[in-house]
C-alpha cells in the first residue's frame, strides 16, 4: 500500500475516533450520564452518572448505549491508526 494512502487512512480513523468521542461527551453532558452505567427498570430507562440515575426516553438510552459501544471500536481503531502512523516515517528509512 502506498504510504500516502496509508497515512491518509490512519488520519481518517483518528478523526472518526475523535468525532465519536466528542459526540459521546456531548450526549453524556446533555443526558446527565450514559447508558453503559444506566439500567432499565419496569420499562423506564435511566442513564447513570457517578451513581446518580436520570430518566431518559428509550431512544435516548439506545443512542447513548450505541455511542458508548461504538467508542470501544473507534477508540481502538484510532489508537492503532496513531501507532501505525507514528511508524510511517521510519518505515521509509529502513
Amino acid at each position: 500500500m502506498d504510504r500516502q494512502i496509508l497515512f491518509a487512512t490512519c488520519r481518517a480513523f483518528e478523526y472518526i475516533a475523535l468525532i465519536n468521542f466528542g459526540v459521546l461527551l456531548v450526549s453524556y453532558v446533555v443526558l446527565g450520564g450514559d447508558a453503559w452505567a444506566g439500567r432499565v427498570v419496569d420499562g423506564r430507562y435511566f442513564v447513570a452518572n457517578h451513581g446518580h440515575l436520570h430518566e431518559v426516553s428509550s431512544q435516548a438510552f439506545m443512542c447513548s448505549k450505541l455511542l458508548v459501544e461504538s467508542m470501544f471500536v473507534t477508540g481502538l481503531a484510532g489508537f492503532v491508526a496513531s501507532v501505525v502512523r507514528s511508524f510511517l516515517p521510519r518505515l521509509g528509512s529502513a
